[in-house]
């Protein structure tokens, strides 16, 4: 598991909301993110939509996320 998809996985545990703002978490996983989010989106795990403020990460298939 990759610094990106361990920090998703605690937001989402504790939010169970499946959008997340991808500056705020670029910003707070650092370095890693954008190698890390490559892997995500490969596996199927996430991918970009635009929001109101800027691009969030969707969750999708749920299911690998629980």
């Amino acid at each position: 598991m990759n610094k990106t998809e361990s920090y998703l996985r605690q937001r989402y545990e504790a939010t169970r909301w499946p959008y997340y703002g991808l500056n705020e978490t670029k910003f707070i996983v650092g370095e890693s993110y954008t190698n890390d989010i490559k892997e995500l989106r490969a596996k199927g795990m996430v991918q970009p939509v635009p929001g109101i403020n800027g691009w969030l990460i969707q969750l999708i298939n749920i299911q690998l996320w629980k």
